[in-house]
């Protein structure tokens, strides 16, 4: 299937985002920038076989957007009939979007429609939909999320269906500032219609190997090393190679610098620090902080076993 998209862009950090966004070639991406003091931009299409989609941008109608902030909307037709007219709800002033075809669900003929809309912000985020059909003429809006950092689509196993690969945004400021949080890869099936975490599958095993040889090269460990190594960590515990790469964070681990601080949390993860009462204070050190977090969301099993679970 020919890979096409439409794109209105805001800023060059979006540019970057989607530079590499998939293995098509860049001729097949059509850009359009719209000026900051445009009130409106020229309808762009992309057309799969019998279906046509329509991207277009106006001033916002949401009630709770900023003086002056943007909407996309789209519009799906199918053999001229309209199918789907969706209208985004934003409070950038200077939104973009991006849209897309991707084969993404199993059984389905007809491709996903993707929707990227950047929502304003220094840093985040980017939320993500498609619109896919399932019953003749029926087409359903599907959540697949808001993400900071860099998505794409890749067929990690050959089979037609494409996943969505993410950065995996728990680790965002966990440890460090943005600048130094190292994330790795959250990978996702559409296949059953719903997002399903599959980072753990032994097909994703060559995705993580060529995360930890960019995160080995990046020279994280030495100028970032506090939000390093639990993006090592978990990168190598999806490879079966947990234990050894605990391991080396305790080698590295130096209670009395900077970096590695002790952390007061709260006990109660329910409360927010800024209200949680001092008798449920409580200092930590770095390993012992990463072990509780990863406990909580549920790694500290893939930290310990040997191989990657085959997670069907």
């Amino acid at each position: 299937m020919q890979h096409l998209s439409v794109k209105f862009c805001f800023a060059s950090f979006w540019t970057a985002l989607f530079a590499h966004h998939s293995s098509f070639a860049q001729t097949d991406i059509i850009y359009q920038h719209w000026q900051s003091d445009a009130d409106r931009v020229e309808l762009q299409t992309l057309e799969h076989g019998n279906i046509r989609a329509e991207l277009s941008g106006g001033p916002t109608i949401s009630t709770f957007a900023k003086e002056n902030a943007r909407h996309a909307k789209i519009d799906i037709s199918v053999q001229g009939n309209l199918v789907v007219s969706y209208t985004s709800d934003t409070r950038a002033r200077t939104p973009s979007f991006k849209i897309e075809f991707q084969n993404i669900i199993s059984g389905n003929e007809t491709p996903e429609l993707i929707l990227f809309e950047y929502t304003g912000g220094a840093h985040c985020c980017t939320h993500v939909m498609a619109f896919s059909k399932n019953d003749p003429g029926r087409w359903d809006q599907v959540e697949l999320g808001s993400f900071d950092g860099e998505i794409r689509f890749e067929d990690i196993n050959d089979d037609g269906i494409s996943e969505l690969i993410v950065s995996d945004d728990r680790f965002l400021k966990a440890y460090a500032s943005h600048a130094c949080s190292y994330r790795p890869w959250k990978i996702m099936s559409m296949k059953t219609g719903q997002p399903v975490d599959i980072t753990r599958h032994k097909d994703t095993i060559p995705i993580h190997q060529s995360y930890l040889k960019k995160l080995s090269e990046s020279g994280g460990e030495e100028r970032c090393s506090a939000g390093y190594w639990p993006a090592y960590i978990a990168a190598n515990a999806y490879l079966g190679q947990g234990n050894e790469a605990w391991s080396k964070m305790v080698e590295a681990y130096k209670p009395d610098a900077y970096p590695y601080r002790n952390r007061v949390i709260c006990t109660d993860v329910s409360v927010s620090f800024p209200k949680c009462p001092e008798e449920l204070k409580q200092s930590m050190t770095y390993p012992e902080l990463l072990e509780r977090d990863f406990k909580e969301i549920g790694l500290w099993a893939a930290v310990t076993e040997r191989q990657p679970k085959d997670e069907k």
